[in-house]
């Protein structure tokens, strides 16, 4: 399994991991990150993937993006969303599938969102969980300019093999 992800450098990483630690599953596997392609099983080499999809990301020039927003949903994920930013991420994950490697593994049942995964726990949990995140104000702003691709290993760790830069 693949995925394209963009991995945040943002200042409060380790408030951000300790969340997660208590929270997300997968914390330990992987840092912090948006995913723009969701994880996709395919026998397209790593070379060509690059090939085809470093064109289309040098066509979204680095952007500043902030944090600070939560959201949720009825199965007990919630995460932090950005305020600003969103357009850009958006554009880079439509324009990504839009090539004929991606365009398979389209999750249309899924509406697009950008956002950070902090965790998974009991629906019932959530509103406390995510009150007390807003009392402690967990928001960053960053810069992207860098977009990578990782291999997913199968013991769930991230094992990326690409970082594009963006212009």
């Amino acid at each position: 399994m693949r995925s394209i992800i963009i991995f945040p450098e943002m200042y409060n990483l380790d408030e951000i991991q300790k969340v997660r630690s208590s929270y997300d599953p997968l914390a330990k596997n992987i840092s912090p990150h948006i995913s723009l392609v969701f994880p996709f099983e395919s026998k397209t080499s790593d070379e060509l993937l690059i090939k085809q999809i470093k064109p289309i990301i040098k066509t979204v020039k680095s952007f500043a993006i902030t944090f600070d927003k939560f959201g949720h949903d009825d199965k007990g994920y919630f995460w932090l969303q950005p305020a600003y930013g969103t357009d850009k991420l958006t554009k880079l994950h439509d324009e990504l599938y839009k090539n004929e490697l991606l365009h398979p593994f389209l999750r249309a049942d899924i509406p697009y969102m950008p956002h950070i995964t902090l965790g998974k726990v009991d629906p019932a949990q959530q509103t406390r969980i995510i009150s007390n995140l807003v009392i402690r104000k967990l928001s960053f702003s960053t810069f992207i300019d860098t977009v990578s691709i990782e291999r997913i290993l199968p013991n769930n760790d991230s094992d990326e093999f690409e970082k594009i830069l963006l212009p």
